[in-house]
């Protein structure tokens, strides 16, 4: 297997995940910053090596930014975590154009594009009474994300991976947000860790088979 195949970036990215989700019980720990950010930081490479053109290039930029979100949450969730949030939805901007390059609504995915509006919107009224002094962030951090969510279903080509990714990190955030705001979740940190880490990989794997690199011709000249 090559260091940088398809398969390998799949391998560390899985084994890096698996680590910090293991030692969550003892976090923060030692570099636990560097360990959490690693799964993005992978992703991003995938992202820049294997899928070709602007959809990879602005993939990895995000994926970049998702791991600086991490290390600002793992550092100090309490003080960085506006510029968690901040990084975060630099993150989703740059996925929201990632997934609609080709823009095509196909009518078996209008219910499921309204369900996340839907979503979004009981999520708002919800959580805009607890939100406090951060309540402008918050909102906008949420009206992004609801349409990080749409646009995976608008790009009309973007494999169901992409889909269910954007809706997995929908979740994850949500789950983050009724923590923090409203009522504590048994178990939190690992519900939301393993949402999360699925979710990138789903994306990042969605991406790559709505974006694959283009296959050499062989040795007749056939692709």
């Amino acid at each position: 297997m090559r260091l940088n195949s398809k398969p390998m970036y799949n391998v560390l990215y899985c084994l890096c995940a698996i680590v910090f989700i293991l030692f969550l019980p003892f976090s923060p720990f030692f570099l636990s910053w560097l360990i959490k950010a690693l799964p993005a930081l992978i992703l991003a490479g995938l992202s820049r090596t294997h899928i070709p053109g602007k959809p990879g290039k602005m993939l990895s930029l995000g994926f970049l930014f998702s791991a600086a979100g991490d290390i600002f949450l793992e550092l100090d969730p309490d003080q960085l975590f506006i510029f968690g949030l901040g990084t975060f939805l630099v993150a989703h901007l740059l996925y929201i154009r990632v997934f609609t390059f080709r823009r095509h609504l196909t009518r078996h995915r209008i219910i499921l594009i309204a369900g996340i509006i839907l979503y979004g919107l009981i999520l708002a009224i919800t959580l805009y009474p607890a939100a406090g002094d951060i309540r402008p962030a918050v909102m906008v951090y949420l009206c992004i994300i609801t349409i990080m969510g749409v646009c995976a279903g608008i790009g009309g080509p973007n494999h169901p991976f992409v889909i269910l990714g954007a809706i997995l990190f929908v979740i994850s955030d949500s789950l983050i947000a009724v923590n923090r705001f409203l009522v504590p979740i048994p178990a939190h940190n690992l519900m939301i860790m393993i949402t999360y880490y699925t979710a990138q990989w789903f994306i990042a794997t969605g991406v790559l088979k709505t974006h694959p690199t283009p296959q050499p011709p062989d040795a007749h000249g056939k692709a």
